[in-house]
């Protein structure tokens, strides 16, 4: 290479050019730091011949889980065995399932989803999920696996299908959290519409329930500053799938101290 190239041209030089491997085996190493349940894991698979055959055939696409185990914690389970052999591993996969649904019907991957998406505004999400991902990573910090992934598969629709539109909506997005403090969205960047129900969906977030009043909604926005008529409460809900509390009555007021 060129003695005058910058670190990051050489750094970018190895990457591409290096064994395969190199990359594949940090990858892996990064795996195993960040989940150390996947250690453990890969410890009782090995010591068990039928697992062992269950997780080359997943690798080598021979065989198909069920569609129910397919992915994360469930596929785990499924490779380690039936259940009294595998599944009693990882418990956490049925704690996971139990509680879903709880923000109003929604997971809350989909109530981070539906805030993301209102942050959006007229930026592309895609491109705007990927820097504010990144912007999340601390910089001394190694980016995790599903960032890595993620950023792998923008960039490949992005370059391999030619989609200017991508890059443009992603140096939008960077231009939107310019100066801005990590984590810190306010509400001078949205209009009125859109930030009450910024406002509602954080609420559900950190308020998780089965379903919620619509005199619920209305106490929190006047909390705070915010004045939202009932029917369009009612049509948030209905569109986003909300589960709403409409047992009549009043809710009961907690005893007095």
């Amino acid at each position: 290479m060129d003695q005058k190239a910058s670190p990051l041209a050489g750094e970018i030089f190895r990457a591409l050019f290096d064994s395969r491997d190199t990359a594949a085996v940090a990858l892996f190493l990064s795996l195993l730091r960040q989940m150390p349940g996947l250690r453990q894991w890969l410890c009782f698979v090995s010591r068990i011949p039928d697992a062992r055959r269950r997780l080359d055939a997943a690798v080598s696409g021979k065989v198909r889980p069920p569609p129910s185990h397919r992915e994360g914690r469930a596929l785990l389970a499924w490779i380690a065995g039936p259940p009294g052999v595998g599944h009693h591993y990882d418990p956490a996969v049925a704690n996971t399932e139990k509680h879903r649904h709880r923000h109003g019907g929604l997971t809350r991957s989909q109530v981070i989803g539906q805030i993301r998406s209102y942050q959006a505004g007229t930026i592309g999400l895609a491109p705007f999920l990927i820097t504010c991902a990144w912007r999340h990573c601390p910089p001394d910090a190694e980016p995790s696996a599903a960032l890595l992934q993620a950023t792998a598969l923008f960039l490949k629709e992005a370059v391999t299908r030619g989609s200017p539109d991508l890059m443009r909506h992603a140096a939008k997005a960077v231009s939107f959290f310019h100066k801005s403090p990590i984590g810190k969205i306010t509400r001078e960047r949205f209009g009125f519409p859109n930030w009450w129900k910024l406002v509602l969906f954080q609420y559900i977030l950190t308020n998780p329930k089965p379903c919620y009043r619509v005199r619920e909604f209305q106490r929190h926005l006047r909390g705070q500053g915010l004045q939202v008529e009932d029917k369009h409460l009612r049509r948030f809900c209905q569109k986003h799938g909300i589960a709403r509390d409409m047992r009549p009555g009043r809710p009961k007021r907690a005893a007095p101290d």
